[in-house]
């Protein structure tokens, strides 16, 4: 999948605001992981990688292969491989949220930290609305946003003022996956360390009765294939209410 050009100049920033990063030579690792992992990803200057070259990288990223600064160097290919491959749980939202924290990223300049921000801001916002079989569906970016400590009550208004059929489609499949989790009084993955107050936030939006709302208007817009995911997300909603 190519970025989306609504992205595309998004994703600029970040590579302007990193060119000036120094490209590693080496990378410490882990005994435990292949060698064949950082020199894929020290093979070519970040941009010209392929995703077989930075995806296994982004998984193992300051935990077990490099450190912060082989991050901060990797990170705009990473984005890039966010928005353009479902393939690589390095790629996902909280897992580059999580990095960026383990990276320190809030001492980085001014102008990358914009740029990073930026981009999970704007990525989130359009991922709430794009076409279903988009890559990241869009509480992975809401969770990455919550995780680089952004205000929930904003990021959930976007999501709720969104009218779109591909919006209710994002928010049955979200209220869906977390139906299990309801029932275990547990966190999914991905959000266990989310803050108490942003976690209440999400979890008290998602149970609200404007989710049910959100997704009936949808139910005449939405396409014929997709339709089953609402109704199965509301046939849920209508058990749980009978409990």
């Amino acid at each position: 999948m190519t970025v989306p050009p609504v992205i595309e100049p998004i994703l600029e920033r970040c590579y302007q605001a990193f060119a000036a990063v120094e490209r590693p030579t080496r990378m410490d690792f882990s005994p435990y992981k292949s060698p064949d992992i950082a020199e894929r990803a020290l093979s070519r200057p970040c941009r010209e990688l392929d995703d077989d070259d930075i995806g296994p990288y982004a998984g193992s990223a300051t935990l077990t292969v490099g450190g912060p600064d082989d991050y901060k160097y990797f990170l705009p290919r990473i984005l890039e491989l966010s928005v353009t491959s479902g393939a690589w749980i390095g790629a996902d939202p909280p897992i580059v949220a999580d990095h960026l924290v383990r990276a320190d990223w809030h001492k980085w300049s001014t102008e990358q930290q914009s740029a990073v921000q930026h981009f999970f801001d704007e990525v989130y916002g359009w991922s709430v609305g794009a076409p279903v079989d988009s890559v990241a569906p869009a509480d992975l970016w809401l969770c990455g946003n919550l995780l680089l400590d952004k205000e929930p009550s904003g990021l959930l208004s976007i999501w709720r003022g969104n009218d779109s059929p591909e919006a209710a489609y994002r928010l049955a499949e979200f209220r869906s996956s977390w139906a299990d989790s309801f029932k275990r009084n547990e966190r999914p993955p991905f959000w266990a360390d989310l803050s108490a107050r942003s976690w209440e936030a999400v979890v008290t939006w998602l149970l609200d009765p404007a989710t049910k709302q959100q997704i009936e208007a949808a139910l005449a817009h939405v396409a014929d294939e997709d339709r089953w995911v609402l109704d199965q997300t509301l046939d849920l909603i209508a058990s749980e209410m009978r409990q």
